[in-house]
């Protein structure tokens, strides 16, 4: 109810933009970036999580795989370098930074000297995981015998099915 009124001149904002019924929302590279890695990480809350553990990992990882991390990191960043020509990017089109973004995040995983920490980490990745994923894969199940028999005594000769 708080915001109520907010919603009045959001929408007023909205209206106002559409011109002639065609809108297009302002997109900045910024968030079509990052909306492509909410779609590889496969939640918001999972990419909260992860980017922290990617700036753990590059922070505690000694010396010598330093190099490494800044390669991958690389990959991150040149996978941003299309967003500033076109905003409107599918993010199929920059999969190749994906496996770079898992083993960043896994190399802040393994980071910690801790056992449990790790493991408390690992849990709630599952988890969140897990939640994002419920209903992902909704199947209506049809009864086509039903119909069938429903059909055949209905059906005459001529009739078209669609």
């Amino acid at each position: 109810m708080f915001y109520a009124p907010w919603y009045l001149l959001y929408f007023k904002k909205i209206l106002s933009d559409i011109k002639e019924g065609f809108y297009i929302l302002d997109i900045n590279p910024l968030s079509s970036f990052i909306e492509s890695y909410v779609y590889f990480s496969n939640s918001r809350y999972l990419l909260i999580l992860y980017l922290p553990l990617i700036f753990y990992g590059l922070l505690k990882t000694k010396s010598k795989f330093r190099t490494e991390n800044n390669t991958l990191l690389s990959y991150l960043i040149v996978s941003f370098i299309p967003f500033t020509i076109s905003p409107m990017i599918p993010a199929k089109y920059i999969i190749f930074s994906y496996p770079a973004f898992i083993i960043l995040v896994a190399n802040g995983i393994a980071q910690f000297k801790r056992a449990y920490i790790t493991a408390i980490v690992i849990f709630v990745v599952i988890l969140l995981s897990g939640i994002e994923l419920w209903g992902y894969v909704n199947y209506d199940d049809f009864d086509w015998k039903d119909l069938s028999e429903y059909l055949k005594p209905n059906i005459q000769e001529g009739d078209v099915i669609v």
